[in-house]
């Protein structure tokens, strides 16, 4: 993952702004701004107007200046990180010469110790902290670690300075770092005034300088910062012969990064870290709401288009549900009447279609006589009347009628004996079982006689 990392180092007057792009544990200098600044004028136009805009996801640290706060190094004979958390305020009180209540408190990683932890503990003025984060805030910057110079300053440097005394100086200050094992042993912070010669402004870091150098033993002394001259390089070079006195200036991308830009360097690599291994004292009533509070924003914004979305899509839902139920009520009642037309003189109606199949099925079993069998259907009688009246006979059939019981033919024949023949032959038949001459009587002119033949259809289950 892709993260820009900017750190911003403001000495009073020279604002310093170095951006990094962090990827995968490897860093890429994209930028490096210098900005005058008396801490007044609003901050974002500046940053803007020197290509540095801090955006949401940004990781931006700034450090408050030496001096301004008290550290002391605290060991403790347990290793629970609450238990410490908590006992670090009471042992700072009874160590520092200020009250605590208008402080805020930091502490770096713990360091295991035999049994327990050492852990270097900061109390800095709460007032310095608000002064510090104001401008960021009220410019939405997302400003998420504030650290303590010169802290800040020996962890982001550790592979450039290496083992040994290195020297910051910076406007107004001193800062003198003796490294050992990448971490901060031993400091000391020496007042500047812009004004001095850089022989006095020599002899002042020399009477600091002298004892660290004695118990470090170094024989390097490397220099950085804005104040770094060719006057005061000359001065410690001709105090310390014995010392390669040197100026940093690492190389970035390909480029030379200048001394001055050396505090922001580390700054923005501060930003970057995953542990608390170092301060931060945006904390408390000074924890970062702006970032938080936009992406809330954005949060609230996206959930109330969501619920915008779902109730429009559920008026539409509702609204397609009404008209298709208005739809099917619509329906029902066209069915109901085409219903009642049909089948006039019926109750009330509680399923049309269920009501309907049951008659369909009720007219199809009273229009086959003996019920559902192939032979008694009425093709199949006609079919097997016409089959056994005697070919020699002429006959004639004038009329038809079937019931579930029987069927009626009315029919002329020329003589009795010729109606006699027919009913014989369709008594031959499987399908009836009686076959019955009624109403035989003869014509005016004798010529033909009358007569109705009545055949008893046999039950299904009694044929074959």
């Amino acid at each position: 993952m892709t993260t820009r990392a900017i750190g911003i180092d403001f000495d009073g007057s020279i604002l310093r702004a170095v951006v990094l792009q962090v990827e995968k544990g490897s860093e890429r200098l994209l930028h490096a701004a210098r900005i005058p600044w008396d801490g007044s004028a609003p901050l974002a136009p500046l940053l803007a107007g020197a290509g540095v805009i801090p955006a949401v996801g940004d990781r931006v640290t700034t450090a408050l200046p030496p001096a301004i706060g008290l550290t002391r190094t605290l060991t403790f004979p347990f290793s629970d990180r609450r238990k410490v958390a908590t006992a670090i305020p009471l042992e700072l009180a009874a160590l520092l010469p200020i009250p605590l209540d208008n402080c805020v408190i930091a502490q770096q990683e713990a360091i295991a110790l035999g049994s327990g932890v050492s852990v270097v503990a900061a109390a800095v003025p709460a007032i310095a902290v608000a002064q510090l984060v104001g401008p960021y805030d009220a410019a939405g910057i997302p400003l998420q670690t504030v650290d303590l110079l010169p802290f800040a300053l020996a962890a982001g440097l550790a592979a450039e300075l290496g083992d040994g005394i290195a020297l910051c100086l910076s406007h107004g200050w001193g800062m003198i770092l003796h490294l050992v094992a990448g971490r901060l042993h031993d400091y000391r912070v020496v007042p500047l005034a812009a004004d001095l010669p850089p022989e006095e402004r020599s002899a002042g870091l020399q009477r600091e300088l002298t004892p660290l150098l004695h118990a470090s033993r170094s024989t390097t002394l490397r220099l950085f910062g804005a104040e770094v001259d060719a006057a005061l390089l000359f001065a410690l070079q001709s105090a310390y012969p014995q010392l390669a006195v040197t100026e940093l200036r690492p190389g970035r991308g390909g480029a030379t990064l200048a001394g001055e830009f050396l505090p922001a360097l580390a700054l923005a690599r501060r930003g970057t870290w995953s542990s608390a291994n170092g301060f931060n004292f945006r904390r408390g009533a000074f924890s970062r709401h702006g970032e938080s509070t936009a992406l809330r924003s954005r949060l609230f914004i996206l959930a109330g288009i969501v619920v915008a979305a779902v109730l429009i899509l559920s008026a539409s839902a509702g609204v397609r549900w009404w008209s298709k139920a208005q739809r099917a009520e619509a329906l029902k009642q066209e069915l109901q009447t085409l219903y009642r037309q049909a089948i006039p003189g019926q109750g009330a109606i509680v399923d049309v279609t269920l009501q309907l199949k049951a008659h369909l099925n009720e007219l199809t079993r009273s229009s086959r006589p003996g019920g559902q069998h192939p032979l008694l259907r009425p093709a199949g009688i006609m079919r097997e009347v016409s089959n056994l009246l005697p070919r020699e006979i002429p006959v004639t059939l004038r009329d038809w009628s079937m019931t579930a019981e029987e069927i009626r033919i009315e029919a002329h024949a020329p003589s009795f004996e010729a109606a006699d023949k027919i009913a014989a032959a369709l008594a031959a038949s499987p399908l009836f079982k009686a076959v019955q001459v009624t109403d035989a009587k003869s014509s005016a002119d004798n010529s033909r006689v009358d007569f109705r033949l009545t055949l008893t259809s046999k039950a299904a289950e009694e044929l074959p």
